[in-house]
């Protein structure tokens, strides 16, 4: 990895992505430990996360049924199972990872970080983060509910007066804007859709907007 960053693997069915990088636990830590895996990117994956060697989460099934997960930014925290880490000790992080081809593209990084420590305090960081993503996308998102509303009224206008215009541009600004509305709420918040779903409605919304956009 250079500068934390590596280049996603080619794609294929069988395309793994192995990390490791050395996480020190803080020497205060009490209670339960636990991992915070942060990624600047949301994405659907399958993964396995190893603490000096031995198995500690995993998410997701690998080829050849995969049936990978939705891996939320800015991050996700997993409570570890008893005696894979010890408070002042560095341990060895293995993050192996399965990505669907349809999430590669060219040149493509991925830059995840760890931290291990106390689970109620990660855990209390993870809900921040995402509070604060949420807040941070909150300008975002109102706009895209504002034009949301006004293609839904546009639909009712046209119901009363008919009109080929005013259908097109509620469909238009309806498929556009409620797209994207949900591709951010994804980024943030777990939205419970297998990924075959998700993708087939994906598919329909995409299609549904260009036909209207051309049109």
């Amino acid at each position: 990895a250079k500068n934390g960053r590596w280049p996603l693997p080619l794609p294929a069915p069988d395309s793994f992505e192995w990390t490791r990088v050395r996480v020190t636990v803080p020497a205060d830590a009490s209670g339960r430990l636990a991992i915070k895996v942060s990624d600047p990117y949301h994405a659907l994956i399958s993964f396995e996360i190893f603490v000096n060697g031995r198995p500690a989460v995993q998410r997701g099934t690998f080829p050849p049924n995969p049936e990978p997960v939705l891996v939320l930014w800015p991050g996700s925290v997993f409570d570890l199972p008893a005696g894979l880490a010890r408070p002042g000790e560095t341990v060895v992080v293995a993050y192996r990872v399965w990505f669907q081809a349809s999430n590669w593209t060219p040149s493509a990084y991925r830059s995840t970080t760890f931290e291990i420590g106390e689970s109620r305090i990660l855990h209390l960081a993870g809900r921040a983060d995402h509070l604060r993503a949420l807040v941070l996308q909150g300008p975002q998102l109102a706009l895209y509910f504002f034009i949301t509303f006004l293609g839904i009224l546009l639909f009712a206008f046209w119901c009363w007066v008919r009109g080929r215009e005013l259908l097109l541009c509620s469909a238009f600004l309806f498929f556009e804007a409620f797209f994207t509305l949900l591709g951010d709420l994804e980024s943030i918040v777990n939205i419970p859709l297998s990924w075959r779903l998700e993708g087939v409605i994906g598919v329909l919304l995409t299609a549904a907007g260009m036909v209207f956009t051309v049109e």
